[in-house]
């Protein structure tokens, strides 16, 4: 470990009141006497579909205290925080390996190459931790598919697939599908045996998950044995999906929605809010398969005003959860020596160029909260940094002491934990989609693509049949409504020229390349 590493990790545990005269708490390379010193225990809240816009917006009203107060009020909200796919599956492999998806493999949500089975479950931030001593536990929504496919590999699909437990989790209480994206009449794995939830208002999902983590805190402070990294991963606020109830048109993706917990029903009262990019009038400069949307009809607009009250009245329950959480860790006096962090698996449309879902390189789709608590700190600071969820599982890796056995993508979060206003930090990087399964409601396809970002530029390129690109300044063009990619200006040639050979020597890095090509700057 380099003096400088070393003083970083010594920053930041010295904010949590973490390490002694010993040395660095478990860090790789500290003195074998900093072992015995207490490491923090870390909780991971990875919501579901949560873009920073309504974030910011569910804040702003005070909607979300628990939230606010716990994490945001102590901590590093990185108001430059990216997911590299945007799509369920591929990033929470993502956050399990701190990798990008052509490297730990999970293309999409589906199989062959996408969903649960895609990903090499015996290489992740649980079996990191787990060897590092520290108690694990997964609550919550895992991998696409996880319940039903041959989860466990023997090549039959029966009970034993649902019942499965992958390898580095002492606490397993995961949903299973097709059941995950309801919030009543659900079945989750609960360390093996199948528990099932019914209708009534105390089966809502959320709160159950809620009183599980708290149990997992309470059940951590009994043993008194060994730190704590506990994810806890509602589907909130992903629609529901009833399996039975198929989507037949696009407009289909306006009417699925989701309930808020009984207590929270029509709380919500703020309407859509009043962007440009909403039901975007013009979109000639866009690729062929987003000029093929029509227009939202005034019935298409009723079902997104609905849905989007929905999402944050069931945001609240999510709060609700933190609170419990929380609680817990008071209760427990593990508060002090705690991290929190807060995310999202990726961002969402409801409406902006006439879209749905995510998938895309826009900002609504790869914009996300990220949020990481120090609870001694005494105000919220911000970061500017650009930073992506390839940098979770380095992150609480170093910050536990464990030691990955990938090549990691990502790189560590601690220097602007201890450093918020560093600028010495990421300059660019990669967003990838991968079309094996493209669909996610009605028609709605997305071509491959690869995509490279740079402080406000976007550059995209699209394997279809026309070979369509998209170029956006943010700084000029926040809400991304005119495409540059036709731009005859001697500097946006100049810029594309450049956006296009970094985007090359993205699509296949790995082993340490990637950081090479983040993190490059010209001298």
């Amino acid at each position: 470990m380099s003096r400088a590493r070393r003083a970083i990790i010594l920053a930041v545990a010295s904010a949590l009141g973490l390490f002694t005269a010993a040395g660095v708490p478990g860090g790789r390379g500290a003195r074998v006497e900093a072992q015995s010193a207490p490491r923090p225990n870390v909780v991971v809240i990875l919501v579901d579909d949560l873009d920073s816009r309504a974030f910011a917006r569910m804040l702003s009203l005070g909607l979300l205290p628990n939230i606010q107060s716990a994490i945001v009020g102590h901590g590093v909200t990185f108001t430059n925080s990216f997911v590299t796919n945007a799509l369920c599956a591929p990033s929470r492999a993502t956050f399990l390996t701190g990798q990008y998806s052509h490297n730990h493999g999970v293309l999409s949500n589906a199989p062959p190459n996408g969903g649960v089975t895609a990903l090499d479950d015996t290489r992740t931030l649980a079996t990191w931790m787990h060897a590092a001593g520290y108690r694990t536990g997964m609550i919550g929504k895992y991998l696409n598919f996880y319940g039903g496919i041959d989860v466990n590999r023997d090549g039959t699909l029966d009970i034993e697939d649902a019942k499965y437990v992958p390898p580095g989790w002492d606490d397993w209480e995961v949903l299973l599908d097709p059941s995950t994206y309801l919030m009543y009449q659900y079945t989750i794995n609960r360390n093996g045996s199948l528990v099932s939830y019914g209708s009534a208002s105390g089966d809502y999902q959320t709160d159950v998950l809620a009183a599980r983590a708290a149990k997992f805190v309470d059940d951590s402070e009994a043993s008194d044995a060994q730190p704590f990294f506990l994810t806890i991963a509602p589907a909130a606020p992903h629609s529901e999906l009833w399996p039975a109830v198929p989507d037949k048109i696009y407009s289909d993706a306006w009417r699925w929605t989701i309930r808020p917990a009984p207590r929270h029903a029509g709380t919500i009262t703020v309407g859509l809010p009043p962007i440009p990019s909403f039901n975007e009038a013009d979109v000639s400069d866009k690729p062929a398969w987003i000029q093929a949307h029509p227009l939202l009809t005034n019935t298409d607009m009723t079902f997104a005003q609905r849905k989007y009250q929905d999402r944050l009245g069931a945001m609240r329950a999510v709060d609700d959860l933190v609170g419990s959480v929380v609680q817990a860790l008071v209760r427990d006096d593990e508060l002090a020596n705690t991290v929190l962090v807060f995310t999202s698996d990726n961002g969402f449309f409801i409406g902006e160029h006439r879209l749905a879902e995510k998938l895309t390189a826009h900002e609504e789709s790869i914009r996300v909260p990220l949020v990481i608590s120090v609870p001694t700190m005494t105000r919220a600071q911000n970061s500017t940094a650009l930073v992506l969820n390839n940098d979770v599982a380095p992150t609480i890796a170093e910050l536990g002491g464990a030691t990955p056995d990938r090549a990691l993508d990502g790189r560590s979060l601690v220097p602007l934990l201890s450093d918020p206003g560093s600028s010495a930090w990421r300059r660019r990087f990669l967003v990838e989609h991968w079309p094996i399964e493209s669909r996610t409601l009605g028609v709605f396809e997305v071509p491959l693509f690869a995509a490279v970002r740079m402080a406000s530029l976007t550059w995209v390129e699209y394997q279809d049949n026309a070979g369509s690109r998209e170029f956006y300044d943010a700084t000029t063009d926040p809400y991304q409504l005119t495409s540059l990619h036709d731009s005859t200006n001697a500097d946006r040639v100049s810029q594309r020229q450049v956006m296009s050979q970094w985007l090359g020597g993205f699509r296949d890095c790995g082993g340490g390349t990637c950081q090479t090509l983040e993190f490059w700057v010209a001298r």
